[in-house]
């Protein structure tokens, strides 16, 4: 009988952590269409909340808090857990590069920000085209986004279950249905550079800045407020020949940098990871500057 109860209490309690909103778990919201508008309006709605215009700056700042809003209090690295970290410190990464015009002169946090643009070409480039840089990266940055996000938002209003009855990309699915973590980002990075490989990299701007290799030395994500090996120093580790515009050496790239981060969250646990982590504290220090 004790067991039964247990049993049925688990079940009880796993249905409620994926009903927020039971209303949206019906069979007419089982498409991709719907729970990317949802992120459309996730997005929006946190903008308003903040009274910020939907510049560049300002949408990697929300963006980045969305997704660090997809975690749990358990600290285990479920889907919205991993998903969370990991793409919460992406994020703020790539808005060094949106927040690089914005900066006020002289200030502390801003040198240090900018001293983590690696790369001389990258640094020259945003010294004459900062402003343009930036909003063209964020018009395929804030699309990617929505591409990220909604599989998770639909897991965390309905369930892994209702997203897999619809979910066509094979990479989400064995994302979802995997319990290694480190086989589910592999599978979550795939889905997520295949995706980039036929927009953003294909871009008149962004394409031949990648193929010369301009931001190599900027691809690496400071998880635990540490600089780490970028996509330059691991090629010439294992002799690629390649620069990041190449599908599956970035690919490859971003699973050593992530299953390494992987490692150090199953030694330490990803509540400490966070603590270490200065994504959150920069990114909201940035936002009070401006105001």
């Amino acid at each position: 009988m004790n067991f039964l109860f247990l049993i049925l209490s688990i079940s009880f309690l796993s249905t409620a952590v994926f009903s927020a909103d039971s209303k949206l778990c019906i069979p007419e919201h089982q498409n991709k269409e719907f729970w990317i508008n949802q992120a459309i309006i996730k997005l929006e709605d946190k903008l308003q909340t903040h009274n910020l215009v939907p510049n560049p700056h300002n949408t990697n700042y929300t963006i980045t808090e969305l997704y660090s809003e997809l975690r749990d209090e358990t600290h285990e690295l479920n889907n919205h857990n991993l998903i969370s970290y990991i793409y919460t410190h992406a994020s703020f990464h790539l808005g060094r590069i949106t927040r690089y015009p914005y900066w006020p002169k002289k200030n502390q946090l801003a040198k240090q920000d900018k001293a983590l643009i690696f790369g001389k070409s990258l640094n020259l480039l945003l010294k004459v085209q900062a402003k343009k840089i930036a909003e063209n990266l964020m018009l395929y940055s804030e699309d990617l986004f929505y591409q990220l996000y909604w599989p998770l938002l639909g897991e965390k209003n309905c369930g892994a279950k209702f997203m897999l009855s619809f979910i066509q990309d094979d990479h989400l699915k064995l994302f979802f249905t995997s319990e290694d973590p480190k086989e589910k980002m592999k599978n979550f990075i795939t889905f997520e550079q295949t995706y980039l490989q036929e927009t953003m990299y294909e871009s008149s701007l962004i394409k031949p800045i990648v193929k010369l290799g301009t931001i190599d030395k900027m691809r690496w994500i400071p998880f635990a407020g540490k600089i780490w090996p970028n996509f330059h120093s691991w090629c010439e580790s294992v002799r690629c020949r390649n620069t990041s515009y190449d599908l599956n050496d970035r690919i490859s790239y971003d699973f050593f940098s992530i299953s390494s981060e992987i490692d150090h969250i199953l030694k330490e646990g990803l509540e400490q990871r966070w603590k270490l982590s200065q994504a959150l504290f920069v990114n909201n220090a940035f936002l009070k500057l401006l105001k």
